[in-house]
């Protein structure tokens, strides 16, 4: 079971070396989407883009990704970065903080805090001290040191110290400390402590 003493007993991040941190990644981020701006471009026009538009598409770029660090609160519109309080963004593929990683749409995040949610896509990986949540799509991989939750979709590995459970959808295996759920759905696998069923639906799996 995830330990949840290691996450919170772990040294915090150091504003400093954040910013270091988010400059490196604010450049691999820009280059990287504006690389694949220019495939497309070419992909779907047959021509390469003009300097104007490339300026452009550049300039909308530099402002979308660039990171706001506020009192070691990050956010940013379609950036990746890492803080000392929080990470917060409307679209990131890359968080990972000492508070809460939070975005509201992504087609493939990695996460890592103190507690991580997606309001809706793909989380490959969220790592939480605390809770991991993804409300509508698909969560891979699941690790919280007390709930870990997809409200509607699926959930491919949840691991709790507390509770794992899906809402409505599948899961395919959990593993908890106190119950595993699905309330609409079906789990391939789950297991409490010492209690393990397969194919679970309606009723949870407690420790009790």
């Amino acid at each position: 079971m995830p330990d949840r003493s290691a996450f919170r007993n772990r040294p915090q991040r150091k504003k400093g070396r954040c910013d270091m941190e988010n400059l490196w990644i604010f450049a691999a981020t820009v280059s990287v989407y504006f690389f694949a701006l220019l495939v497309l471009h070419r992909a779907k026009y047959n021509a390469p883009m003009t300097s104007r538009q490339a300026l452009k598409r550049l300039g909308i770029l530099l402002l979308v990704c660039v990171p706001l660090n506020t009192n070691g609160y990050v956010f940013t519109i379609a950036g990746n970065a890492v803080g000392e309080k929080g990470v917060y963004s409307l679209f990131s593929l890359y968080q990972k903080t000492s508070g809460t990683a939070f975005t509201v749409a992504t087609p493939f995040v990695w996460q890592e805090g103190e507690s991580t949610a997606v309001v809706a896509g793909i989380a490959g990986n969220q790592k939480a001290g605390r809770n991991a949540f993804l409300f509508v799509g698909i969560a891979a991989n699941q690790t919280a040191g007390k709930e870990a939750g997809v409200v509607f979709g699926i959930a491919g590995n949840q691991k709790s110290g507390g509770s794992a459970g899906v809402m409505v959808g599948i899961a395919g295996n959990q593993e908890a400390e106190k119950e595993a759920f699905t309330i609409l759905g079906i789990a391939v696998h789950q297991k409490v402590k010492d209690k393990e069923r397969t194919f679970g639906a309606l009723y949870p799996l407690t420790a009790e």
